[in-house]
């Protein structure tokens, strides 16, 4: 296994939160880059994925939140575009394992990620919150 980050072999792996995304990096990438998270029980990991909601996540701005579907529509998008995950990585200076991980809502996109992610693909990923 390779850090997500600087793609060293991983010895010792650190779960860290960088730009509101959880990727597992060696202890220089994680002192360098982010906060370590620490683990928790598998009861509590499989509650937490039951309750994930992206929409829990602070927003660009007041008042905006990203969509529910976010991972299905920055895939239909770079479908219709005809670019490859590996383009689309290129284009916004991103990795490739990052943008798969969008697109199946395995995580939540930074708001970085969200600018990035809506210029390239000319698409919103934001809506206003309801109240």
């Amino acid at each position: 296994m390779r850090c997500e980050v600087c793609g060293k072999a991983l010895f010792e792996k650190i779960s860290a939160n960088i730009d509101g995304s959880r990727m597992l990096v060696c202890p220089e990438c994680a002192g360098a880059h982010g906060s370590e998270i620490t683990e928790f029980s598998s009861a509590q990991s499989v509650q937490q994925k039951q309750s994930f909601k992206p929409s829990a996540r602070i927003g660009i701005s007041e008042g905006l939140d990203l969509k529910q579907d976010f991972g299905s529509i920055v895939r239909k998008k770079r479908q219709q575009l005809n670019l490859t995950v590996e383009e689309l990585a290129k284009k916004i200076f991103e990795k490739e394992s990052i943008l798969h991980k969008i697109e199946n809502q395995k995580i939540v996109p930074s708001d970085s990620m969200v600018l990035k992610l809506e210029k390239a693909l000319q698409v919103s990923l934001l809506e206003k919150l309801q109240d």
